[in-house]
């Protein structure tokens, strides 16, 4: 039985994106709306980058920096050094920001935006090619979240909040480009929504239940094979850590409706899994 425990007690507005840094041995994750990127070893004190707007995702480079998604671009971030690599789309009379990301195999970043309202079919997730072109690869989406490929990488998930379900995509990993996409999951209501996912190596996957206060493990059947029960309702991302990714790290949200949760936003640590983590590729810079 997987065994929980806090990581970080500080509360994030919205917590999200966790990503393992094998450089530095550190867990990174961000707030979204408050654009920071918090960093913690497992036993060292907490860090973080301010940037200057609401942060998406990030993900690590091939040259050992990070690709940070803002709000309306995506930027190379080297120390102190911004560098602007991709612009986001403008859409006329909205405002929009970016939402989760994820590395396919071959080292490409899948980046999506969303309405800052969650406005329907509004948003869009993009493959980000050499030069700093984005190719929209989903179009017309809501509330993009969690992404993850199999383990062959022939198949990718990927969360739309908005429909409730996780789906499943046969993927080109030459060509970075999903087709053929059906239904995986669906979550019920009362069980909660579905947000961000990760893959395990026995190819079973993860994702947090937004307002369920959980993270459950399907098999590739879609079948229920595990859960792990949190401690306050808003999870929201999930993702394996550690030098052999032994760990989930799980990330949390502030919750409104319950002002008295001391949890909520929390950042947590789960630990005998009976499963370990893929190796998360790099972006290939």
């Amino acid at each position: 039985m997987a065994i929980l425990d806090i990581f970080d007690p500080h509360r994030c507005a919205l917590g999200e994106g966790p990503v393992w840094n094998k450089e530095s041995r550190e867990v990174a994750w961000i707030d979204i709306t408050g654009g920071v990127i918090h960093q913690k070893g497992y036993e060292g004190e907490r860090s973080t980058i301010t940037l200057p707007s609401s942060v998406g995702a990030i993900a690590r480079t091939t040259r050992q920096t990070w690709l940070v998604c803002l709000a309306d671009s995506i930027i190379e971030l080297d120390g102190e050094v911004q560098r602007q690599i991709a612009a986001y789309p403008s859409i006329p009379d909205r405002s929009m920001r970016s939402n989760d990301a994820a590395v396919d195999p071959e080292g490409r970043l899948l980046a999506s935006t969303m309405a800052d309202d969650a406005a329907e079919r509004a948003g869009a997730l993009y493959r980000l090619e050499p030069g700093g072109t984005l190719t929209t690869v989903i179009a017309a989406t809501t509330i993009s979240n969690g992404i993850g490929w199999s383990t062959g990488g022939d198949r990718m998930y990927y969360v739309d909040s908005a429909t409730r379900r996780i789906d499943v995509f046969d993927y080109d990993s030459g060509t970075g480009t999903p087709t053929n996409r059906a239904p995986f999951v669906h979550i019920p209501q009362e069980r909660g929504t579905p947000d961000g996912l990760t893959v395990d190596a026995d190819g079973c996957v993860w994702v947090a239940l937004w307002g369920g206060g959980a993270v459950l493990r399907f098999d590739d059947e879609g079948r229920t094979v595990g859960s792990i029960e949190v401690p306050t309702r808003n999870t929201t991302s999930c993702a394996f850590v550690g030098d052999t990714r032994e760990d989930l790290v799980i990330t949390s949200a502030a919750d409104p409706s319950n002002p008295d949760d001391d949890l909520a936003g929390a950042t947590f640590i789960a630990s005998d899994l009976g499963t370990r983590g893929q190796s998360i590729p790099l972006v290939a810079m």
